[in-house]
């Protein structure tokens, strides 16, 4: 139940037989061999001497908008951690822009025609083919 354990002893298995594997090949093996335990220990993903670099669950990747004017640092600790303790933020991706929601501004609303007008122009239109069938036929 502990890929660190596991991914350790594959490895020396493998410095012990002479043989080496590619990230591909490693990919595979984790991902055939593995599957995502909420309990278990966190998978390690690089360790230095000062810290430790998990490795995400991409499943549980989200995204959030934040408003323009707001920290994020302050946005995720009143929106996002009260319900999720373990998450972060990966700097690398985040984006600064501002969205502009053209239904909201620019939208106009167009009542719906009667059904009963609809009706009547579906009913005159196949009148009409039918017409148009008729003097074919003649």
């Amino acid at each position: 139940m502990d890929w660190n354990y596991v991914f350790e002893t594959v490895k020396n298995a493998f410095k012990e037989a002479d043989c080496s594997w590619s990230e591909p090949q490693k990919k595979v093996f984790k991902e055939i061999f593995t599957e995502v335990a909420p309990e278990v220990e966190p998978v390690i993903k690089k360790k230095t001497k000062s810290s430790i670099e998990y490795e995400p669950d991409s499943q549980l990747r989200d995204y959030e908008n934040i408003p323009l004017n707001e920290s994020i640092d302050q946005y995720i600790k009143r929106e996002v951690l009260p319900y999720v303790a373990d998450a972060w933020v990966d700097e690398s991706k985040t984006k600064i822009g501002y969205e502009i929601n053209f239904n909201r501004y620019f939208y106009k609303f167009v009542p719906v025609r009667p059904l009963t007008e609809i009706d009547a122009e579906l009913k005159a239109s196949e009148q009409r083919i039918m017409e148009l069938l008729s003097e074919l036929c003649k």
